[in-house]
C-alpha cells in the first residue's frame, strides 16, 4: 500500500475549488504615472508611484527597436521621478522622432511613446 487516498479527478477539482492563491504581481501599468513634456525637446520627467521597493530599470527605444538610453535605480515605495537629459547612453542629443519609454520593476512593464521635436 502507498497510503495515498484514491480520489476521482471530480474530488480532486471539488477539494481545491476554495483555494486562493497570492499573488505578487506588479500593477505597473497604474504606476507609470506621467511623461512631461511630451512632445519634448530633449529633457523628460518621467513620474511613476510604486507600491514597494524594487529596482527599476527605465530604457528608451527608437521605432527600429534598438537601445537608445537605459538606467537602473533602486527605489523605495512612494512617488518618484526620473529626469532623463535627453541624450543617449554615449552622451549623444538623440534625434527628432518617435520613441518607446519602456519601465520595468520585478516581472512586470509598461510602455509609453515619447516624441522628441528638435
Amino acid at each position: 500500500m502507498d497510503n495515498i487516498p484514491d480520489k476521482t479527478l471530480e474530488e480532486a477539482a471539488a477539494s481545491t475549488k476554495d483555494m486562493h492563491l497570492a499573488t505578487s504581481v506588479h500593477r505597473i501599468n497604474e504606476m507609470l504615472t506621467g511623461v512631461y513634456p511630451n512632445p519634448s525637446n530633449g529633457p523628460t520627467m518621467i513620474s511613476f508611484k510604486l507600491e514597494r521597493q524594487a529596482t527599476v530599470e527605465l530604457s528608451l527605444y527608437n521605432m527600429s527597436a534598438q537601445l537608445i538610453y537605459s538606467t537602473k535605480v533602486d527605489k523605495p515605495a512612494g512617488a518618484h521621478t526620473i529626469y532623463w537629459d535627453g541624450k543617449s547612453n554615449t552622451g549623444i542629443d538623440i534625434y527628432s522622432g518617435y520613441y518607446i519609454l519602456k519601465l520595468t520593476a520585478g516581472q512586470a512593464s509598461s510602455t509609453k511613446k515619447l516624441v522628441i521635436v528638435k
